[in-house]
C-alpha cells in the first residue's frame, strides 16, 4: 500500500470506537442541553393568533349591549315599554334618542304689559331693567318664572307685585296692574331666510301669535289706581265674551281677561307652552 493511501490517525469508524470514556460522557451530556435550547427557542417565538375562548364576562357584556341598543330603539319610536319595565336610571341614560323627537315649530318669547290708570288701557312695559341677570336672553328670571310657574297663582301674584312696584318706581305713569303673555313666533319654513332675533314691539305681532297667561284682577287694579273709574265697568265682561269663541276653536285668547276669579287664562291642554324653550 502506498503511503498516500494510509488513513489519517483518529478518523474513521475504528478510531471513533476507540475514543475514551470521558469523551463519550461529554457528548451524552451535550445532547440534552441542545434539546433544552431548542425548546426554549420555540417557546420564545410567538404563536399564531387564535380564537379567544368565550367567557361569561363577554356574554354579560354582549347581553347588556343588546338590551341597551334595544332600549334606544324603543325610546326613539316613542314606545313606553322601557319606562314601564326597566329601572329608571337605565331609562334615563337611554333617552338620548328621543331628546328632539318633536321638532319645535315656533319660538317662545315672554312679554309684559301694564295697566295705565290715567289712560285706562294696557301698554307694553320693558321688564329687562328689573331682571338684570341675563336680561337680554331667555335665561333671565322673568322668562324662567313664566316658563315654569305660569300656572302657579302664588308665583304670579308675587311677580305681579314686584313688576308693578318696580315700574311705578321708575316710570312717570302710574300702573294699576300687569298682564303677562307669551309670543309664539313661527319658525321660517325650510329654505327660507332666517333673520337674527330682534326685539320688536308687541303692536307688530298679530293676535294669533299672542297668548295671555296672567293679568291683575279688576278689583286689584281699581285698588292700586285709587279710583273705580280707572277700569271700565265692562272690562272683564267684554274680555270674557271675546274669549269664549276662541276656546271653542282651541285658539289663543286674543284678549286680556276673563271672569275667572283667579285671573288666569283657561286654555285647553293641547294649547300649553312647550317646556324648555
Amino acid at each position: 500500500m502506498d503511503e498516500t493511501d494510509t488513513p489519517a490517525v483518529g478518523v474513521g469508524p475504528v478510531a471513533k470506537s476507540k475514543r475514551r470514556p470521558r469523551d463519550r460522557e461529554k457528548s451524552e451530556r451535550a445532547a440534552p442541553e441542545e434539546g433544552d435550547r431548542k425548546e426554549k427557542k420555540k417557546a420564545s417565538v410567538p404563536s399564531e393568533p387564535g380564537r379567544r375562548p368565550w367567557s361569561w364576562k363577554r356574554s354579560i357584556l354582549l347581553a347588556t349591549a343588546i338590551i341597551y341598543l334595544g332600549t334606544l330603539w324603543l325610546d326613539g319610536i316613542g314606545s313606553t315599554l322601557p319606562s314601564r319595565t326597566l329601572p329608571r336610571p337605565w331609562v334615563y341614560f337611554a333617552q338620548v334618542a328621543a331628546l328632539f323627537k318633536n321638532a319645535g315649530i315656533m319660538s317662545i318669547d315672554y312679554r309684559a304689559e301694564g295697566w295705565v290708570c290715567s289712560e285706562k288701557k294696557w301698554v307694553e312695559i320693558d321688564v329687562r331693567p328689573f331682571f338684570r341677570v341675563d336680561a337680554d336672553t331667555k335665561e333671565n328670571r322673568f322668562h324662567r318664572a313664566l316658563q315654569f310657574y305660569r300656572h302657579e297663582r302664588k308665583v304670579m301674584r308675587a311677580l305681579d307685585e314686584y313688576v308693578t312696584k318696580s315700574a311705578n318706581a321708575h316710570g312717570d305713569k302710574k300702573l294699576g296692574g300687569v298682564r303677562f303673555l307669551s309670543l309664539r313666533i313661527p319658525f321660517p319654513k325650510p329654505g327660507e331666510k332666517v333673520t337674527p332675533y330682534e326685539r320688536r314691539p308687541l303692536s307688530e305681532y298679530p293676535d294669533e301669535q299672542r297668548h295671555n297667561w296672567y293679568w291683575s284682577p279688576k278689583s286689584m287694579r281699581i285698588e292700586r289706581c285709587g279710583s273705580a273709574d280707572a277700569v271700565p265697568r265692562d272690562d272683564e265682561e267684554d274680555e270674557a265674551k271675546k274669549e269664549k269663541p276662541n276656546r271653542k276653536r282651541g285658539a289663543h285668547a286674543p284678549s286680556s281677561s276673563s271672569s275667572a276669579p283667579a285671573s288666569f287664562s283657561s286654555e285647553p291642554p293641547k294649547d300649553r307652552e312647550p317646556e324648555g324653550q
